[in-house]
């Protein structure tokens, strides 16, 4: 956090609102958010996951990047098919 401070700093930031806003819960949770993306390999936007809801989430193929539509067809046609 020093060295962000330091950088808000140099740009003559209000560094006091600076640092409210990235102690704030909600900076802290999106950054969990991002940490989490980042873990199952969604590393683009936009990323989907297609597949079946399960208690825990999502259980199906990560797809990151736009798409085409026929590509989101297939996967959903695959899908169906499967069960």
């Amino acid at each position: 956090m020093g060295s962000l401070v330091a950088d808000a700093t140099d740009l003559k930031m209000d560094v006091k609102a600076f640092r409210t806003c990235v102690e704030a819960k909600s900076t802290r949770r999106r950054a969990d958010d991002v940490m989490e993306a980042m873990k199952i390999g969604a590393n683009g936007t936009p990323t989907f996951v297609v597949g079946k809801s399960t208690p825990d989430g999502v259980d199906g193929e990560l797809v990151v990047g736009a798409q085409p539509y026929p590509m989101f067809d297939q996967k959903l046609q695959e899908l169906g098919s499967a069960r």
